[in-house]
């Protein structure tokens, strides 16, 4: 049986130097990995935080976004979680059928719009015409992105232990060049505190663990490594299968998903095959109980409809891609 993804921890020595040092919260291995981080990314700012969804929130509020926020109607739904939490009001837009990033052309700038969340989904980068943008603020969803390039005003990383660069545990960050909301976030993490026992605002416990950053550090070295073999297996995925595939070409490969309309018919077909698969995201964030709104965006219920993510990850083997790519087409 090919699982649908494989965490592969090797290296446990960053943990037991943690776990002898006794300093487990906001120490030396937290603001490291924020610097080697925003390094990395070419940005001024990293700020950890517990989760993408808190990243999400704590952008938000650091910005002062409390109206609404243009998001698209496909993604994931701790998306939307951050929106609500930070006290703000999710309007869902429709996205492209070729990717499942948001379809600028759809986006209609109101009286109350105050941000715009573009999420680079499945490793696609969103393009976002900023000169276009005057304006809302713009958050970067890259919880499924963790590359270079980022335009907007913040991005809102997720360490969840599947994505690109993936912590044993939850984990977050906020990204930003601007100094006074990297250092809102900074305090906002941590209840609001400025100084031991001094509340400057109503802030959140969100703060990435030095467990997690000292196994990010670790993790974010190999990065560039492992996001090349993402794109060698998504070859051979490319070369063989006769689907629509939802990844632009120069994808990072967080997921590799393809399209069919008979889904659950070619999922069972892949298990008894030995392949195990996952879909990313089988209801529209309209379509949510929890969400619950009238509106009608047709790409985003197609996609819900008919994406099906195959097994991907770095120490996937060439003969196991080949193997899954014939699988596909024969049980089409």
């Amino acid at each position: 049986m090919i699982p649908f993804n494989k965490l592969v921890c090797d290296d446990i020595e960053p943990v037991r130097r943690v776990m002898e040092s006794g300093e487990f919260i906001l120490g030396e291995n937290v603001s490291s990995f924020e610097r080697e981080f925003a390094e990395y990314l070419g940005a001024g700012y990293c700020i950890g935080v517990a989760s993408g969804t808190d990243a999400i929130t704590l952008a938000l509020m650091a910005l002062g976004i409390r109206g609404e926020v243009i998001v698209p109607a496909f993604t994931a739904y701790p998306t939307i979680i951050g929106v609500l939490r930070a006290g703000a009001r999710p309007v869902p837009v429709d996205v492209l059928a070729s990717d499942g990033t948001l379809d600028w052309s759809q986006v209609k700038i109101g009286v109350h719009t105050e941000a715009i969340i573009p999420v680079h989904l499945y490793g696609n980068r969103c393009q976002i015409n900023v000169d276009a943008i005057i304006r809302p603020r713009i958050i970067e969803d890259c919880a499924q992105y963790a590359g270079r390039g980022y335009v907007g005003d913040v991005a809102a990383h997720s360490f969840y232990p599947t994505k690109n660069l993936g912590a044993c545990g939850d984990g977050g960050a906020v990204v930003t060049n601007n100094f006074n909301v990297a250092e809102t976030v900074k305090y906002n993490r941590n209840y609001g505190q400025i100084v031991k026992h001094f509340y400057q605002e109503v802030g959140l416990n969100s703060r990435l663990d030095e467990l997690q950053a000292a196994i990010l550090r670790v993790k974010l070295k190999r990065l560039d490594e492992q996001n090349s073999r993402r794109r060698e297996i998504a070859e051979i995925y490319r070369r063989k299968i006769d689907l629509p595939i939802m990844n632009q070409t120069d994808s990072l490969y967080h997921l590799f998903v393809i399209r069919h309309p008979d889904r659950t018919r070619l999922r069972q077909r892949l298990h008894e095959k030995g392949v195990e698969t996952s879909v990313h995201y089988p209801y529209a964030v309209h379509k949510q109980r929890a969400y619950k709104m009238k509106g009608e965006y047709p790409v985003a219920e197609m996609l819900a409809r008919e994406v099906l993510s195959l097994p991907m990850y770095p120490t996937l083997k060439n003969e196991e891609a080949e193997y899954i790519a014939d699988m596909v087409n024969q049980c089409v």
